[in-house]
């Protein structure tokens, strides 16, 4: 009988203690989240790497973006202003004519 109850305190504790089957489908868990994060991380590092090159060389990206981002205009175009009737928001959208 002693030996049934010291064996089922020993599975008890493999089970359910400090480093037992629950710490270690937790660490499974953290392990499988982190690993996902990981692969999204070199995926964007990808991407990033890609338009970094694209930045480097290519005139046309390069002007793309200062136009995007920076809202640049070469000598002669002329840009119109346009509010958005629908919204009536009163909000300027940027077009750009050569």
């Amino acid at each position: 009988m002693l030996l049934a109850l010291l064996v089922s305190l020993l599975v008890a504790h493999a089970l359910i203690g400090e480093q037992g089957l629950a710490s270690a489908l937790d660490t499974w868990r953290v392990h499988r989240l982190l690993t996902a994060q990981v692969s999204a991380l070199r995926a964007e590092n990808v991407r990033l790497r890609r338009v970094s090159e694209r930045l480097r060389g290519d005139l046309a990206t390069i002007e793309a973006v200062a136009r995007e981002e920076l809202g640049l205009i070469q000598p002669g175009e002329t840009v119109f202003l346009l509010r958005d009737a629908r919204r009536g928001s009163g909000r300027a959208l940027p077009a750009t004519h050569r």
